[in-house]
């Protein structure tokens, strides 16, 4: 799970680091959780798997947001295996 940056412009240039995440790890599957903005921008890039849309603004505001049903609880393997 990569968390990507919050202004459009900064998110553009973590792409490069996406692809090398790509290129290093094939086969991984990788998701971007991004905000509503960013991921349009990233949701048909072929860095990424999936994105994960978290508003802060809005559904997940506080902490009782981030348990919302419209932010999917998933898991993911904090390690990676070479």
């Amino acid at each position: 799970m990569i968390r990507s940056a919050n202004w459009l412009g900064d998110a553009v240039m973590t792409v490069p680091a996406m692809m090398a995440v790509r290129e290093t790890y094939p086969d991984a599957h990788i998701a971007v959780v991004a905000n509503p903005l960013v991921a349009q921008l990233l949701e048909n890039y072929p860095g990424c798997d999936e994105v994960i849309v978290y508003n802060k603004r809005a559904e997940h505001v506080g902490v009782l947001g981030r348990f919302s049903p419209s932010f999917p609880q998933v898991f993911f393997s904090p390690s990676v295996e070479d």
